[in-house]
């Protein structure tokens, strides 16, 4: 069952409590012309969730289009973290207005702080020619669940705290699976290294995802904005996974650097149903980790894309003490 249970948003005249929580991060206050204000969901981290930030800036600039005008891609830069006790203003600049495309920019701030720059493009619906990606072979959702609680069960009866069973207790509005490939249990192989680092199949994830609440009714761009939100959640995690870090360790301090999202056309969908998060980092260096993500429906359709930028900065202290019990445990028992 995905978790209804409510969450706390702030808004501008104070917190409430909200079980259909994207519906209420979505749903914008208009304050002036092109201006709109959204609330806060409230995290546990205390900042603003990017995702609430990028769905909500979104939102905002496909309010001042056409209504059955879909977002073809977006592209943001994160600025500084936000203020989880003070909701957020989009103010929206009409760009251009063509024939088949239009653009939006975007900047979401609170009082004078800018927190993130958005550039959107819209596009009219449009015939053309199609190819598409493969979708992962993979456990079903269904599948994947009974192999998680299996799993759960099994770490439970050791006294065990299985990371891998976390992805399943994301907070409302979300519901996240791991997804195995098909044939597999859900349990992580050892990680091989080489002098350069762990080999390619550490740097992938794969989990199915849903939003939780079932408020978004039937606009398609209501649930482009709900995938824009869920496709914020993994990515870090999979860069830093590459070398065997979790955030939970503290050795990273991990912030976003920026955004984009390709939105592929191919028919309406739905944010409330599973969709597959594919997801793999091809490089990282420089104090930086790029991730690069796949969204499918359960049917196979390829219908976003996304990259994310991320600073990682290291703990230098915390990361040789990590590497030095790390390689103890695998190489000297």
């Amino acid at each position: 069952r995905a978790d209804m249970s409510s969450v706390d948003i702030q808004t501008h005249a104070g917190v409430v409590k909200e079980t259909k929580i994207l519906k209420a991060l979505l749903n914008l206050e208009e304050v002036g012309k092109d201006v709109y204000r959204g609330v806060t969901q409230r995290t546990p981290w205390g900042r603003v969730f990017g995702g609430q930030v990028v769905s909500q800036a979104l939102m905002a600039a496909g309010r001042t289009m056409p209504k059955g005008v879909l977002a073809h891609s977006l592209h943001c830069y994160f600025v500084r973290p936000g203020d989880i006790n003070m909701p957020v203003v989009y103010t929206v600049e009409r760009v251009r207005d063509g024939r088949s495309y239009s653009v939006r920019r975007v900047e979401a701030k609170q009082g004078d702080r800018l927190l993130v720059m958005m550039m959107v493009s819209f596009q009219k619906s449009q015939d053309g020619i199609t190819h598409q990606s493969r979708m992962p072979l993979v456990a079903s959702p269904k599948e994947s669940m009974r192999l998680a609680r299996a799993e759960e069960e099994r770490a439970r009866k050791k006294g065990k705290n299985n990371h891998l069973i976390k992805l399943t207790k994301k907070p409302p509005p979300v519901q996240m699976i791991l997804a195995p490939p098909k044939g597999r249990g859900v349990r992580a192989e050892p990680k091989r290294w080489t002098s350069e680092g762990p080999e390619s199949r550490g740097r992938r994830s794969s989990f199915w995802t849903r939003a939780t609440d079932g408020g978004l009714g039937e606009d398609p761009f209501m649930h482009q904005c709900a995938a824009a939100y869920l496709s914020d959640y993994g990515l870090v995690d999979t860069i830093l996974k590459s070398h065997g870090i979790s955030r939970e360790r503290r050795i990273v301090r991990s912030a976003s650097l920026d955004h984009a999202i390709y939105f592929h056309a191919g028919g309406f969908i739905n944010a409330n149903e599973w969709i597959l998060y594919d997801i793999r980092s091809p490089r990282a260096g420089g104090g930086r980790g790029l991730g690069v993500g796949r969204m499918f429906t359960e049917d196979g359709r390829h219908f976003v894309t996304k990259t994310h930028a991320t600073s990682n900065a290291m703990d230098v202290f915390h990361y040789n003490y990590f590497y030095y019990h790390y390689y103890y445990h695998c190489y000297c028992y």
